[in-house]
Order: structure tokens, then sequence, then C-alpha cells
């Protein structure tokens, strides 16, 4: 005859395994959503910059990096831009207290951003990046990536805070930086203002070109901080963005004004 306490106790022990099976299901439904998500940013990676002639080997921790062949490197002075660029939009960095905002006070005060002491401009702010607003860090954004390829720190710092800097250094006899907006590259800046003039002169925002201009498109692609536009998940949200920006435009559009390639003897 069986011991009704021992058959409690089977029971029991059904009960645990039966829970067990449960979590080990939801694990492994866990886990095949999160290999097919990875697989499709790497997808959406390769083909953002497919246009660059970029190839992917693996990191030393079994991710992707890129590396630019011979015949694009020697013509794209800083495709190492657009990668880092493409992987900070990788990382979801989005206003606080939005995901990874932390990044944005790496792009203003970090060695390989601005270098800046200080992630604010007006009395009353943290030391640090803290909140939506306190800083136009576009420019850091693009300075952090640009240092990732090289960019002297003394440039990153004192030229790439403001639309205002950037212009008057190529005013400053460095106008040979200055280029066409349909022979821009990737790894170009790319200033852009208000369509109807209403804009500063010197423009009122900073991107990163990440695509070739395509002759007849109108459009110029861009990676961008502070802006509104698709995360790497989708939607619209304000932080770390890629977006396309016109050639032309009406109203308060925002459109190309000047793009600038940094020299060769801009890396240091």
């Amino acid at each position: 005859m069986t011991n009704p306490h021992d058959a409690d106790k089977l029971h029991a022990m059904s009960l645990q395994l039966d829970a067990l099976m449960r979590r080990v299901e939801e694990r492994d439904d866990s886990l095949r959503e999160l290999h097919s998500r990875v697989s499709e940013l790497e997808a959406d990676l390769r083909h953002a910059d497919r246009e660059l002639g970029l190839e992917y080997i693996s990191g030393p921790n079994g991710g992707l990096v890129l590396e630019a062949p011979p015949s694009v490197s020697g013509r794209v002075l800083w495709w190492e831009a657009v990668n880092a660029a493409a992987l900070e939009w990788l990382r979801d960095v989005a206003e606080p207290p939005g995901p990874n905002w932390e990044r944005i006070d790496a792009y203003i005060r970090g060695s390989q951003g601005l270098g800046w002491s200080l992630a604010a401009v007006k009395p009353g702010h943290t030391k640090e990046y803290t909140q939506n607003g306190q800083f136009a860090w576009c420019g850091a954004f693009a300075a952090h990536c640009l240092g990732a390829a090289g960019l002297k720190a003394s440039i990153r710092k004192s030229v790439m805070p403001s639309c205002y800097r950037l212009w008057e250094f190529v005013r400053r006899g460095k106008d040979s930086r200055c280029v066409p907006l349909e022979e821009v590259q990737p790894g170009d800046v790319l200033v852009v203002g208000r369509a109807n003039g209403t804009g500063k002169t010197w423009g009122d925002h900073i991107t990163l070109i990440r695509e070739r201009y395509e002759a007849g498109s109108g459009e110029i692609q861009t990676y961008e901080g502070n802006s509104v536009g698709p995360g790497p998940h989708g939607g619209t949200r304000e932080g770390v963005i890629k977006r396309s920006r016109p050639l032309v435009g009406k109203g308060r559009t925002y459109v190309a004004k000047y793009a600038v390639r940094f020299a060769v003897e801009d890396r240091g």
C-alpha cells in the first residue's frame, strides 16, 4: 500500500518538474528571439553600408567588425568613422531616460569625442550629461565617430562642438576641406540648415555621411546624434539615428548646406 505522505511528495516533485520544464521552454523561446534579432541587426548593418564596399570580418569576441578593402580605404579617408557611427546606432542610444543615454556623455566628455570637462554650456546643469537639452551634442557624436578614425583631439575639441566653429575652421584658410555635395563620401561631415534661409548662415545641425551620393537621388544618407528619426528597433525616437537629408526643400525643412572632408594631416 502506498504511503500517502510519499504520494504527496511525488506529486509535489512532479509539479516542480513541470514548472522547470516550462521555464526551460520559455528560455529557449527567448534565446531564439534574441538570435533572430541579432541576425536582423547584422543584415541591417550590411545593407546600410553596402554602398561602401566594406567587408565584414569576425571580431575578437565573435562579433562583426568592418574592414575596408584597399580599393576603398585609399579613396574613403574616413570610412572608420562610418563604422563607429553604425555601431553607435546599433547600441540604441536615446535621450534620457531612454536606453544607453550614458553614451551621450562619452561623446561630449570622452577622450574619443570632444574631450570637454563639462557636458553643459549653461549654469545649473550637472557636470555629466543627464537630461535632454543640456547640450547640443550633434557635433559631439560626429567627433566621437571621427575620433575612432584618428581625427586629432585638438580639432575635435575646438572645431566639432558647433556649426559655427566648423564654419569658422573652413573659413580660416581651410577651404580645401569643403566638398561639393554631389561628390561627398562616407565619413564626410554634412551640415544642414533651414531651406527658407531662416536658420544660421553657418548651419543648424551637424551630421555624418554614411553613403556615397547617388546621382539624381536628391538626398544624402546620414548618421546623426541629437536628432529625431529611426533607431535600430524601428519607430521614431530622439538620439542616435540614421536618415536622409534632401539637397533642396521648402519652408523650415532641414536641407544640406555644405560638406567638409578633413584632410590626411588632420589625423594624429
